[in-house]
């Protein structure tokens, strides 16, 4: 009987307590670098996100560094890198291994190194667009081979993609 009380208690104790360490509404959109900031002051243990969008379409955000978010490690759903003149890296993400759905990083002008995404195995759809100063896709050397899509169009410095993905 103990053994069952401790069995129910410990997964009733890891269930909540790993979800109260994120926000109620974890389908996430920073659109400034002090957004950034405060999610990673309120939710320093956070590790999981039902979606991560990082900027959004029709205005440009002032985000430099993701790196106080890296915390997190899994993303239900999509993370989208967007719109972000003056972010250069995406070192932050580096310890996000799942993205159960969309990596979608679009019209990023200054980004130019994605190796931080290099622990990535697993996402559906990838879409790299509009980056004018990306010239590799380093990083997503990890990546299992059974993706839905990927579409990569419109990085002019970007010329040899097809080695760095897996075979």
């Amino acid at each position: 009987m103990k053994k069952i009380y401790f069995s129910t208690l410990f997964i009733f104790t890891f269930c909540f307590g790993a979800f109260g360490q994120c926000p109620p509404d974890t389908d996430i959109t920073f659109t400034s670098q002090q957004e950034v900031n405060n999610f990673a002051a309120n939710y320093p243990n956070c590790t999981s996100l039902t979606g991560l969008r990082i900027g959004v379409h029709n205005t440009p955000s002032d985000i430099t560094d993701l790196r106080p978010v890296s915390q997190l490690i899994f993303v239900g759903s999509v993370v989208y890198v967007r719109n972000n003149p003056l972010l250069t890296s995406l070192e932050g993400l580096d310890n996000i291994f799942h993205i159960d759905g969309d990596l979608r990083i679009i019209n990023n002008s200054n980004l130019n190194d994605i190796t931080a995404l290099s622990g990535l195995t697993y996402l559906r759809i990838l879409e790299v667009t509009d980056n004018p100063q990306l010239t590799s896709l380093n990083g997503l050397h990890n990546l299992s081979d059974n993706m839905l899509r990927i579409a990569v169009t419109n990085n002019p410095l970007l010329t040899d993609f097809k080695t760095t993905l897996k075979k």
